[in-house]
């Protein structure tokens, strides 16, 4: 793979900010796809720029299934999960 799949229809994470979709997860797990959608291009970019293509592919991958897995932790009051 070489870099983040294109947003898949249905799932590109624009309805509600990263709280709600979180939060929405916790009962339909297949809506943290948005979220996927919404910044794996982003951390996919930074990762590659930093350690080349092929780690980006396994740390973008990586990022999003501990997000996934520990995603019931995540405060709510921050509305967006990334960091500014």
């Amino acid at each position: 793979m070489t870099g983040p799949p294109p947003a898949r229809p249905g799932t590109s994470g624009d309805d509600g900010d990263d709280a709600d979709v979180i939060a929405q997860s916790l009962d339909e797990p297949e809506l943290f796809a948005g979220l996927y959608d919404r910044h794996a291009p982003d951390i996919h970019r930074y990762a590659a720029r930093r350690l080349g293509e092929g780690a980006a592919d396994d740390i973008t991958a990586e990022t999003f299934l501990i997000a996934f897995r520990t995603r019931a932790r995540y405060d709510t009051a921050h509305r967006l999960a990334q960091k500014p």
